[in-house]
């Protein structure tokens, strides 16, 4: 209302309005202007008579309201727009504010610890998804549940990644969910022994642990030195390097294997279906 630069309508059930919210402000308000408003005669009618005009009636006075500049009430506007005045020293300083807001080449606003919880949540929710539609149609648990599955994916989301430390651990704990507990080596299905692009994720994730934690003093020198070539590859697919070295690039990394159990997941639920 306060914006109206001449006729202002209202279109209201006003026993409706009365009857129900009686006594609020905003009644008070409509009524208020109700009793300062212009008599409109025979509006009812002309609005019947509006409302059964043929289109090419109606086309015709549209076209003609067009040129002529006819407002809501059907009257040349003989209000006279002024040429709006530029604030040079505003849209300085809103410059100013634009350029500080954005950030520079090379930095980064983004909040990873953020991403890595929403991932992390919808990667336990697809595994859950996975197992549901597995016990759907008659089969078993694709992931298997234990107390140590349960505290995984409990402490999962929570856990950021910003160091080599946190990053083993993130792996350790997604090793038991993703690969540990469907099979490891030793499953039966298709869908997790097969070597196709889709379930590279889970080797990978396997490889990861394994290069990251105690066991790996246990791997023969060959077997190590495989084991390194292909966590070196996985990092230079993630980060563009061997290794990350930065709080960001480990964040980054981890958020791209989250998106990879993503894929991976869904690629499990289509086997499923098929």
């Amino acid at each position: 209302a306060s914006l109206c630069e001449e006729d202002l309508f209202v279109l209201a059930d006003l026993s409706h309005l009365k009857m129900i919210y009686k006594g609020r402000v905003f009644v008070d308000y409509v009524l208020a202007l109700q009793a300062m408003t212009d008599t409109l005669p025979m509006l009812p009618a002309a609005v019947k008579k509006f409302g059964e005009l043929e289109w090419d009636a109606l086309k015709q006075l549209n076209d003609v309201s067009i040129r002529s500049g006819l407002n809501l009430s059907g009257r040349a506007s003989t209000v006279k727009k002024e040429p709006e005045k530029i604030d040079h020293e505003l849209q300085m300083h809103m410059k100013m504010m634009a350029k500080q807001e954005t950030p520079k080449p090379g930095t980064s606003i983004r909040n990873y610890d953020h991403e890595i919880l929403l991932a992390a949540l919808r990667v336990l929710g697809m595994q859950q998804d996975v197992n549901m539609l597995s016990l759907y149609i008659g089969g078993n648990l694709l992931f298997r549940k234990s107390p140590g599955t349960e505290t995984a994916a409990t402490k999962l989301p929570g856990l950021i990644c910003k160091s080599e430390k946190d990053f083993s651990e993130v792996m350790e704990q997604w090793n038991l969910l993703i690969y540990d507990m469907s099979g490891g080596n030793k499953t039966d299905l298709s869908f997790f022994a097969r070597h196709a692009p889709e379930t590279r994720i889970r080797w990978d994730i396997n490889n990861l642990k394994i290069f990251y934690s105690s066991a790996m003093e246990a791997v023969i020198e060959e077997g190590k030195h495989q084991i390194a070539v292909a966590v070196a590859k996985v990092f230079q697919e993630c980060v563009g390097k061997p290794a990350p070295v930065s709080a960001n690039e480990w964040s980054i990394a981890y958020l791209n294997f989250l998106s990879k159990m993503e894929l991976y997941l869904d690629w499990i639920s289509e086997q499923i279906r098929k």
